[in-house]
């Protein structure tokens, strides 16, 4: 068989920039052992060497689109301009027109039996119209459902939709019950990030963000923006350090994206952080630096205010065996129950958080055993 994966227009494949499905996408890479062709398109990076490259598969090629060329640039504005004028999002993107431009380059449009299109919908009518083969889109957030204004663009332009969840499944259903849907829960590396570092790393780790020994340290891991819920767990946290200071929050993510709205809830997060001394502020780190972060933290929260399309977040922190706060969202509760991890209604959120922060400080919850289930 001859597999065909478009990867997102953000960050490229493999995942040396970050990014949870160029992480997924790479990792099953990394792991492919099939006779079966596979053909990446992605984004082109820097970062990205024929050495990398030759650790893989010898039947995975890689192809790359280049985001610096003056086509792609003037083609953004372009199609960003059309999208404005006419309101529709199912006119193409740049980054759609010039894989398509590749295939007929390399006269693949009939070559593939499948192709995967990742977490972007608007696109498929393009490749649905230039492409011939199964074509499949990989869901990995809340993109489809009945409030699109252009559902009908997206559902019958594709052949298959594999969804991270079952609460992503389901909202496609909402559309036509008939669709085809898979669910293919997310996964992660479970030997990286059980991996533990000795305690001489840990005392010194915690030594350089200036934690104590004894203190409590509360973590969350994710990118900064409204949906998050990071500014309503800041003002929880401001309630309970203020009783207990050896509590402690560390931050680890960044913004969203470049748009103004982004940009301004960024910065009340960071105004609100600079007034209590008891958080921590990493930024955007690797995944693989993650990790070492996971061994000095007592308690993970993720405090999803929007509907959660999976957590892969949750499935790591799980995979390093710390208790935590989540929200009832969308797919996260799919993966945890109550006695596995604390989950708290968004509704109240910040006096939940208070509640449930306090509980776990204090030893009112058996920790231990719920992070062994």
């Amino acid at each position: 068989m001859k597999i065909l994966i478009i990867g997102p227009s953000g960050l490229p494949i493999p995942s040396v920039n970050g990014g949870a499905v160029e992480s997924l996408i790479t990792n099953y890479l990394k792991s492919y052992n099939q006779e079966n062709e596979i053909t990446i398109y992605s984004i082109k990076s820097n970062n990205i060497n024929k050495e990398l490259l030759s650790t893989y598969n010898r039947n995975i090629r890689f192809r790359y689109i280049d985001k610096k060329s003056i086509l792609y640039k003037i083609g953004k504005i372009f199609f960003g301009t059309l999208k404005k004028v006419f309101n529709k999002k199912s006119i193409p993107n740049i980054y759609s027109y010039m894989v398509v431009k590749e295939l007929k380059k390399h006269k693949e449009q009939s070559y593939y039996d499948l192709i995967i299109v990742e977490n972007e919908v608007n696109t498929l009518k393009i490749y649905r119209k230039n492409l011939s083969g199964k074509l499949v889109s990989h869901i990995h957030t809340d993109l489809i459902n009945n409030s699109i204004k252009n559902k009908k663009d997206i559902i019958y332009n594709c052949n298959e939709f594999w969804c991270v969840s079952n609460y992503i499944s389901n909202r496609i259903k909402e559309i036509d019950s008939s669709l085809n849907t898979k669910v293919l829960h997310n996964g992660i590396d479970i030997e990286k990030f059980s991996k533990t570092i000795n305690k001489a790393e840990k005392e010194e780790l915690r030594k350089k963000l200036n934690i104590n020994k004894d203190d409590f340290v509360i973590t969350y891991i994710g990118r900064i923006y409204e949906g998050k819920g990071v500014l309503e767990l800041i003002k929880a946290f401001n309630t309970v350090s203020k009783n207990n200071k050896k509590a402690k929050l560390l931050i680890i993510g960044n913004k969203k994206d470049n748009t103004l709205k982004s940009k301004l809830y960024y910065n009340k997060v960071l105004k609100l952080i600079k007034n209590n001394s008891n958080i921590i502020y990493l930024g955007s780190i690797s995944n693989n630096e993650t990790i070492k972060y996971h061994n000095i933290t007592d308690l993970q929260i993720i405090p999803t205010l929007v509907e959660e399309a999976f957590g892969l977040v949750l499935v790591e922190a799980l995979a390093t065996k710390h208790p935590v706060i989540i929200t009832k969202s969308g797919g996260m509760t799919e993966i945890v129950n109550n006695e596995t991890a604390i989950i708290i209604d968004k509704k109240n959120i910040i006096d939940n958080l208070i509640k449930n922060i306090d509980l776990v400080i204090n030893n009112s919850i058996n920790l231990k055993k719920m992070s062994e289930k």
